[in-house]
């Protein structure tokens, strides 16, 4: 009787390699490259705003209090960075001061900005009417306009894929608040 001889052939060797290979990119990616794009919780603010979680039955809410509530946290982290900063420094105090002040001037306005429209959304979700469906469509489609406006300006290979995401999710937010407002009279 004769042995058989078991061999690895190319295709199996390579196939192996790739397996091998995309594991450890995987790997890497989860150890790694997800944690930069994490927002944390540094207790910046005294109170978060957003206490438990955004919640609305229009994606235009949605975004919109999202991202008023990222411009707070980034303020403030923008601020506390500052104080600390101008602490250590005494040199350009004055200018500093008057930089903070209309730093903290900015963030109030969002704070504000944020209470208008969660107030909005909640009346929005509960009782839409034709009034804040109007608003809410002229907000969606300045955006889109602006959105358009940067898609057609963009020259760089590399900012096409942001800017036609962006465009589409800005189509997407302005034909969903269409489709809202035209069940409402």
């Amino acid at each position: 009787m004769s042995k058989k001889k078991r061999q690895i052939t190319d295709l199996q060797f390579k196939a192996g390699l790739v397996i091998v290979v995309l594991l450890v990119v995987a790997l890497f990616y989860f150890a790694f490259v997800q944690d930069r794009f994490t927002v944390k919780e540094d207790g910046v603010g005294q109170e978060p705003l957003i206490k438990d979680h955004l919640s609305y039955e229009t994606e235009f809410c949605a975004n919109r209090l999202t991202e008023l509530a990222h411009e707070v946290h980034f303020l403030e982290k923008e601020i506390k960075a500052e104080k600390e900063i101008l602490g250590e420094e005494e040199l350009v105090q004055e200018q500093e001061q008057k930089v903070i002040q209309i730093e903290q001037r900015e963030l109030q306005e969002v704070k504000a900005e944020f209470e208008n429209y969660e107030s909005m959304c909640d009346e929005f979700d509960v009782n839409p009417t034709a009034e804040l469906c109007t608003t809410f469509l002229q907000e969606a489609k300045n955006h889109l306009d602006v959105v358009q406006k940067n898609a057609d300006q963009t020259t760089g290979a590399e900012h096409i894929g942001i800017v036609i995401k962006e465009l589409r999710n800005a189509h997407r937010i302005y034909e969903g608040m269409e489709g809202v407002c035209a069940n409402i009279e």
